[in-house]
């Protein structure tokens, strides 16, 4: 059987953590520790609080996530699969215009909004250092589909960046995620998996 833990929204920030957030933290530790060992950890996003983005540490943020793969009974980093989140972007000026602009002009016949693709990818700067701490690599495209697919001995996983126009104030209920071309090429990665691996997807 495979198995998997999912957690999200870590939040993590040391520097801003309260008395009570860090032991839940801990305590998340000692809880996996006694369930039985799982084959997979997925994080869907938040590994930081967008509001101290200037003060995290890569180390510890990705020191916390080992121990709580460590904890899940998952030894091969590899097996920890994860997508960034709104707070793991960065928030300045210019963002805020291009998601403004790509929001009122839309359209949801179409869905692509290629040109400005590869500005808003590189906002992830911090959730890329992270995966290469982790990694020792990146798998966030830099340019083109922001979506991605990683295929292990196990799993098929599609991650989805639902966070790709995340990064402007009151964006909830109106962020954009697939475009045409981004949905035919997981479609057919996909279909090219099907029967040889578990299929999942997370966002």
């Amino acid at each position: 059987m495979f198995r998997w833990l999912h957690i999200s929204d870590i939040h993590f920030c040391p520097n801003a953590d309260g008395v009570e957030t860090a032991q839940l933290r801990d305590a998340l530790i000692d809880c996996v520790k006694n369930l039985t060992p799982f084959n997979a950890l997925f994080i869907t996003g938040d590994l930081r609080h967008g509001k101290h983005e200037q003060t995290y540490n890569i180390d510890e943020i990705c020191t916390k996530i080992k121990s709580i793969a460590s904890a899940a009974g998952i030894a091969d980093m590899s097996n920890v699969y994860m997508v960034p989140g709104n707070h793991d972007v960065k928030r300045w000026e210019v963002r805020s215009h291009i998601i403004k602009g790509v929001t009122e002009n839309y359209n949801y016949y179409d869905g692509r909004f290629d040109s400005e693709l590869t500005t808003l990818l590189n906002d992830f700067s911090f959730f890329r250092e992270c995966e290469n701490k982790l990694y020792g690599e990146s798998f966030l495209p830099e340019s083109g589909n922001p979506h991605f697919v990683r295929t292990t001995e196990h799993i098929t996983l599609v991650h989805v960046n639902t966070a790709i126009l995340s990064g402007d104030n009151g964006e909830e209920g109106r962020l954009r995620l697939m475009h045409l071309i981004s949905l035919g090429i997981i479609l057919w990665l996909i279909l090219g998996c099907i029967g040889t691996t578990l299929l999942l997807a997370v966002g």
